[in-house]
């Protein structure tokens, strides 16, 4: 009977020794239990943040000749693109063009309310008329007198008052000496008892009388002098004012004409309208656009060239162009060859005249230009190559990742561009897909 009570003794003991072990584990080696927590975090935190891989094609960077280097693409753009505004505000009145319409230089195109302008010509050309029937009136006066203008006569005046201030000095003078000898003589009489006290006092009257008589005579003259003059002055200033009067109404009437021709907004080019942003009852002013007008005969292309493809472009030289949408290859000249490249590209730009009579090349229609000589270096495809904030770039391939990187384009072709920087030969660029990636985004390579 005591085998079962041992047997249960040592299963108890078995047990606790087991619970035992298991504590013990637990306070001895307490990492363990934190290790599986954090793997079961981690794999938790691993499903969370799985990220999709993005289908994409790949094409491998090489070093060869860039076979269509001779190609160079271009854009067309109008000789001339110009915004017409008016010149003064107001409202439009009445448009007279409408989209596509031939224009020619200074062909009007609109017209702005003429209410007010026709207004102030009419009050202008009233004060121009009162100015110069005040002139004509003076003058019709002074005809009749047979005097002249005013000015004139105050003018005859003014020397007939000098001539008589001048005669009565000199004959004031001449007067005033005779009666002082003979005052003298007296004197002289006198003291050689010759006359008497009374007699001589007699001739001193006479002679201090002529002294006062020929200075009031002199005052009066000079007074007459001085009197003409201002009138002379007076009758100028008013002739001045008269005529300045007039001229200033014909200045008025000349700006008043020229607001009214203002009002009249007209092309300043030959060419073809491409826009109208108004309407009739619009209110403008100077700094709104009242159309567009564009010129394409002759059309010019433009194009970007690296600085070791300048030696092939010159000044004069003509070009043959392909314009793939026509379907038609023309000739171009170069007019302009840019003086410095772009801050960003580091290209030059290079601008070509190219005739179009008959208006079939349309702005914003792809060119080629053919030029001689092909160029050696890497490679990529065009298909490959993005814009971003004006900066070229591509998505490199690295392991299941893409890392983006800036290049530096050479010259481009329809299917190819030469680098200079950025990726080296041997590197996989991707070239479809591209626009749904950023840096380091995970890819999947497929056919």
């Amino acid at each position: 009977m005591k085998f079962p009570t041992l047997l249960n003794k040592g299963l108890a003991v078995l047990v606790c020794a087991t619970v035992v072990t298991g504590c013990s584990e637990a306070a001895v080696n307490p990492s363990n239990n934190q290790q599986k927590e954090e793997k079961s975090s981690s794999s938790e935190a691993t499903i969370v943040t799985a990220e999709n891989a993005i289908d994409v094609k790949v094409a491998q960077v090489k070093t060869g000749v860039l076979s269509d280097s001779e190609k160079l693409l271009g854009e067309v753009f109008p000789n001339t693109n110009i915004s017409l505004y008016a010149k003064v505000p107001g409202t439009i009145a009445t448009l007279l063009v409408k989209k596509g319409d031939t224009v020619k230089k200074g062909q009007v195109i609109a017209q702005l309310d003429q209410a007010e302008t026709l207004l102030s010509v009419q009050q202008a050309e009233a004060q121009l008329s009162v100015a110069q029937a005040n002139i004509e009136s003076s003058s019709r006066v002074n005809q009749s007198q047979s005097l002249g203008t005013s000015a004139e006569l105050a003018r005859q005046q003014v020397q007939i008052a000098e001539e008589n201030y001048q005669n009565i000095v000199n004959s004031t003078k001449h007067l005033s000496s005779l009666a002082k000898d003979t005052y003298d003589r007296a004197q002289a009489m006198y003291n050689q008892q010759a006359i008497s006290k009374g007699e001589l006092d007699s001739a001193r009257t006479i002679y201090l009388q002529s002294l006062a008589q020929y200075e009031t005579q002199r005052e009066q003259a000079e007074t007459a002098l001085i009197q003409a003059k201002t009138q002379y002055q007076q009758a100028s200033k008013n002739s001045r004012v008269t005529q300045a009067t007039l001229k200033q109404a014909q200045v008025e009437l000349s700006k008043a004409k020229n607001a009214l021709s203002n009002t009249l907004i007209k092309s300043t080019v030959d060419g073809i309208i491409t826009d109208i942003s108004v309407e009739e009852g619009d209110t403008v002013h100077s700094q709104k656009a009242i159309a567009t007008v564009i010129n394409l005969s002759p059309a010019i292309v433009k194009i970007n060239v690296t600085e070791q493809m300048l030696s092939k472009f010159q000044t004069g030289a003509e070009l043959d162009i392909y314009i793939a949408s026509k379907g038609k290859k023309i000739k171009g000249k170069v007019k302009y060859i840019g003086l410095s490249s772009s801050e960003q590209s580091k290209l030059f730009p290079v601008e070509l005249e190219v005739p179009n009579p008959k208006g079939e090349l349309l702005a914003g229609l792809k060119a080629e230009v053919q030029i001689n000589g092909g160029e050696e270096g890497i490679l990529i495809p065009t298909e490959a190559i993005l814009d971003q904030a004006g900066k070229s770039v591509v998505f490199v391939v690295q392991g299941e990742r893409v890392v983006q990187k800036e290049i530096t384009i050479q010259s481009k072709g329809t299917s190819q561009a030469l680098v200079q920087s950025g990726v080296s030969a041997g590197d996989q660029v991707v070239i479809t897909g591209q626009s749904q990636l950023k840096d380091k985004a995970k890819i999947r390579i497929v056919p």
